[in-house]
């Protein structure tokens, strides 16, 4: 896997997965995005967020991230998988974290990929969250169903919003 810039996206709504995504809300580095029929960010089910994280330019500090994502996650939910796919003389290396999260009303299935956008690191967290009491279940279901093939999908995504655009947003 090769990340290439000029893949990357200028435009800040984008497709992934076969949805459409929309800009919602950004602030200090962090951007999040919902599907167009899910504007309400009270209440959505799929979200994508990309962290733009300026002051991390190499893979050390990269992997340093990555770490301190699994150890948040651990802290506060369940990991389900964690990978990496190693620096080659093209392309830095890549890390993905895999957690679900939950409080009493909903449980969130995050999935982390932390990667060097150029030189600027960005964590771009692709949740699912199904909400209501005793719906772990329902996440195991939909985490079969959906997880492996969500995971491959993040970590071929190449059409990612640029973080550089990313950067000059601010909220709405």
């Amino acid at each position: 896997m090769s990340i290439q810039d000029n893949t990357q996206t200028t435009s800040t709504d984008f497709q992934f997965n076969n949805t459409d995504y929309q800009y919602r809300w950004g602030e200090n580095g962090q951007h999040e995005f919902t599907p167009a029929d899910q504007p309400d960010l009270e209440q959505w089910q799929d979200m994508i967020t990309i962290n733009v994280l300026p002051q991390v330019t190499d893979g050390d500090t990269l992997a340093a991230v990555a770490n301190n994502i699994l150890e948040h996650y651990q802290e506060h939910g369940m990991i389900i998988n964690t990978a990496s796919v190693p620096r080659t003389d093209t392309s830095p290396a890549e890390h993905l974290v895999v957690a679900v999260l939950g409080t009493e009303a909903f449980l969130e299935m995050a999935m982390a990929r932390i990667r060097l956008d150029g030189d600027i690191g960005t964590a771009i967290v692709v949740s699912h969250r199904v909400y209501g009491e005793n719906v772990g279940d329902d996440m195991s279901a939909w985490l079969q169903q959906h997880g492996p093939a969500l995971e491959q999908e993040l970590m071929n995504w190449q059409n990612i919003p640029n973080a550089a655009v990313l950067a000059g947003l601010s909220s709405n």
